[in-house]
């Protein structure tokens, strides 16, 4: 009889596999009428797990990148910024966990928040094979996605407020959407100049007259030495270089070579950068309260126009 029992088991698993069998014994249990609401039950708890972004935290790969003070500043203007009915862009949304979650604390009813992120590859060659921390976030991307995905439900719940995820290169998705319609853009996407260049185009084309335009990883002035190193390094995320001077700075060459082109001087703390539209100028004001914030010239005039090739 026990050889008989084992070969018939042994026989369901063949034909109906793990899950299948897993199945029939739920319904042979406790009965098929209940069986079904359980496996709901329990795909859904697993899905608002925080496993993987768990397991993540024990590697080198940073899935939060507002760092505290860059993050105070981001909230500081934020505070000042993101009124009831704000209509907010923010391009680079990664895990969700940095700048996405300043912006969303502001969120309210009537107010929206639109994250738009390719949540796919995009280093390049040259920086996979210098940094292997590259090669490592470029595969990362369903995992953030996901992870993100919970934050949207939790934000919405929260604040009553909108929040919509688009998913696609900017090149390509900042086009669809309607000029003049957002008080707020937040640049952090691909820092590569190129890809910086186009975001910043577009973004002076989608915000509002008295709109505020902002980014992140713009760690020093535009200078025509760092400009011209810069040039130099088109194809890097991230360089440290010995200026004529003698000092070593740190910079993104991408981010300092497109916002030097397409903006001129703004204002910057810890990496983050802030401009307000002023019909054709962008207006330089210093609203945060910190002594080391820069703030730039009062007006500055805004380049043409130009469009992109997405």
């Amino acid at each position: 009889m026990r050889s008989s029992h084992a070969n018939t088991l042994w026989g369901k698993f063949l034909d109906l596999g793990f899950l299948g069998l897993i199945r029939v014994l739920f319904q042979q249990l406790i009965g098929p009428s209940y069986s079904g609401s359980i496996y709901l039950k329990v795909a859904d708890s697993i899905s608002r797990t925080r496993i993987p972004e768990r397991l993540i935290k024990l590697c080198p790969v940073a899935t939060n990148q507002a760092w505290s003070r860059r993050a105070a500043a981001m909230d500081t203007l934020a505070m000042q910024v993101l009124d009831e009915s704000f209509t907010a862009l923010e391009i680079g949304t990664w895990f969700g966990e940095g700048s996405t979650q300043i912006w969303g604390k502001y969120l309210k009813p009537g107010a929206r928040l639109f994250l738009c992120d390719s949540w796919t590859k995009y280093a390049s060659e040259i920086d996979v094979k210098k940094t292997p921390t590259y090669s490592s976030m470029d595969k990362l991307h369903h995992i953030a996605i996901n992870s993100v995905l919970k934050k949207v439900y939790e934000l919405e719940e929260a604040s009553g407020g909108e929040v919509i995820v688009l998913r696609g290169k900017s090149a390509r998705v900042m086009p669809a959407l309607k000029p003049e319609t957002f008080d707020f853009i937040y640049i952090d996407g691909s820092h590569y100049y190129r890809d910086v260049l186009q975001d910043i185009e577009w973004a002076k084309m989608l915000i509002k007259d008295g709109g505020c335009l902002c980014g992140d990883d713009l760690e020093t002035d535009p200078t025509s030495e760092i400009e011209a190193i810069a040039r130099e390094h088109l194809d890097h995320d991230f360089i440290t270089a010995r200026m004529s001077d003698g000092r070593e700075v740190s910079f993104h060459p991408g981010v300092a070579l497109a916002v030097a082109q397409q903006i001129g001087t703004v204002n910057r703390e810890h990496g983050f950068w802030w401009v307000w539209r002023q019909g054709n100028s962008w207006v330089c004001r210093r609203p945060l309260e910190d002594e080391q914030s820069r703030s730039c010239p009062p007006v500055v005039a805004m380049q043409p126009e130009c469009g992109s090739d997405g």
